[in-house]
This record gives structure tokens, C-alpha cells and sequence, in this order.
């Protein structure tokens, strides 16, 4: 159910704890990846650090938000979701916080889709959607959002709606002024892929070639997500 707003007291409050709380989880992930070996107590010492805050409402969800990517760090993505739901559900309840319930849906899609869990990534997509939508706010994960909705749904129905969402997905991705060009090329090669699925090699020539074109914005270091796109689009002709 959506509540008032937290007061511009309860607002500050919880921008100057984040602080503390994005630095902690900093070091955490820093730690987790330097010395691999020791995940498992680095882990150990995110989830005591937690239960010794014994904080609820919007503070406690902005410390499971930030110490979750910690945890992703660690490789405990199951207690990484539950910690990002459980924060999403606490947002979710304020106007002025949907749009960090739309980014933590986000981002447990992109779990249950790395994962294979396909039906609640789609879930969790739509979720986020509709928290993006409600929250009126521009959130910028919404391009990559739209891909897992139709990536998703693809895994089990080649249906018309596929197509629609990996549109609007490479739409939002051309809105971007500094799109990922990783995930943005999800994307792109996604629908084009789809298409020539779906027999229609005209629209899925076209896509590609909207991919080779959106990809030459990308800096140098990401120089390879466009000759991949160039040596997909090759090797398609070749065969036809």
C-alpha cells in the first residue's frame, strides 16, 4: 500500500546514512574481490554487521539496497534477492522512493535471468516497470528493464509481445547520452536475433545494421560490441 511520503527530516536522515552505507559496502566488495578465498567471511561479516543495526523502515531498506551489492560480490545472490526485495517492498510504500524500487526490481530480474529463472525474471521486469511508471522519475535502467522483459518472455512464447519489448527497449537505449554498451547491445543483436527467428530477415538485416550504427558512439574500450555486430551481420549474408 503507497503511504505519505517520509517528512524532508526522515529524507536527510536517510541520505546521510546511506552515506555511510555505500562506503561500507565499498569496502566490502573491494575486500570480496581482492582476496576471492575469503567471500565466504566477508559475507559472514555483511550479514552480522546487518542484524546488529536491527533497523527497520527506509533506513533499514537503504542498508540492504547497498550492502546487497556486497553480497552479490560474495556470491550470495539468493540472500542478495532477499534483501533486495525485502528493501523494494519498503520503498515501494512512498511516491518519493519508487524509483528505488524500480531499480531493485532491476535488479533482481537481472538475477532470476543470469540464473535462469526466467518466469519470475519476467515478473520482477514488469515490476519494475510499473514502479518506474508510478514513480514518473527517470531511471536509466529502464532500457535494459525492457530487454529482460522481452528475453524472458521469449523462453517460452516467440509471440508478437517479444518483439514489441525489445523495441522499446532499443528505443529507450537510443535516449541514453552514455548507454552500456554491453547491455545495450543485449538489446540490439537480441531483436535482431528474434527476428530472423521469426523468418523476417529483412527487419532483422535492418536491426543488425541499427546496431553496427548505434555501436560506433561507444568508446574505444568497448571498440569490440561493434565489430561483433559487424561479423554477426557478415556471417548472416553469408548464408543466404
Amino acid at each position: 500500500m503507497t503511504g505519505s511520503d517520509p517528512t524532508p527530516e526522515e529524507l536527510a536522515a536517510l541520505h546521510a546514512a546511506e552515506i555511510a552505507y555505500i562506503g561500507q559496502a565499498r569496502g566490502f566488495i573491494v575486500e570480496a574481490r581482492r582476496r576471492p578465498k575469503q567471500a565466504v567471511a566477508v559475507a559472514e561479516a555483511i550479514v552480522a554487521l546487518e542484524a546488529a543495526m536491527g533497523q527497520q523502515g527506509i533506513k533499514a531498506a537503504a542498508l540492504r539496497q547497498n550492502y546487497s551489492m556486497a553480497l552479490r560480490a560474495c556470491d550470495k545472490n539468493d540472500l542478495a534477492d532477499k534483501w533486495q526485495i525485502a528493501a523494494l517492498e519498503e520503498f515501494s510504500r512512498y511516491p518519493a522512493l519508487k524509483f528505488r524500487a524500480s531499480m531493485l526490481a532491476h535488479s533482481v530480474a537481472d538475477s532470476c535471468f543470469q540464473t535462469e529463472r526466467y518466469t519470475e525474471a519476467e515478473s520482477w521486469a514488469s515490476r519494475s516497470i510499473t514502479e518506474a511508471i508510478m514513480a514518473n522519475h527517470g531511471c536509466g535502467w529502464l532500457a535494459d528493464t525492457w530487454r529482460i522483459y522481452g528475453q524472458a518472455l521469449q523462453m517460452y512464447n516467440e509471440g508478437p509481445e517479444v518483439e514489441e519489448r525489445l523495441r522499446e527497449a532499443v528505443r529507450l537505449w537510443k535516449t541514453m547520452k552514455e548507454p552500456d554498451p554491453r547491455r545495450s547491445m543485449y538489446a540490439f543483436a537480441g531483436l535482431a536475433m528474434f527476428l530472423r527467428g521469426a523468418k523476417k530477415y529483412a527487419e532483422s538485416e535492418a536491426a543488425f545494421e541499427d546496431a553496427i550504427e548505434f555501436s560506433r558512439s561507444f568508446p574505444a574500450h568497448a571498440k569490440a560490441y561493434h565489430d561483433i555486430a559487424v561479423a554477426q551481420l557478415n556471417r548472416y549474408r553469408s548464408r543466404n
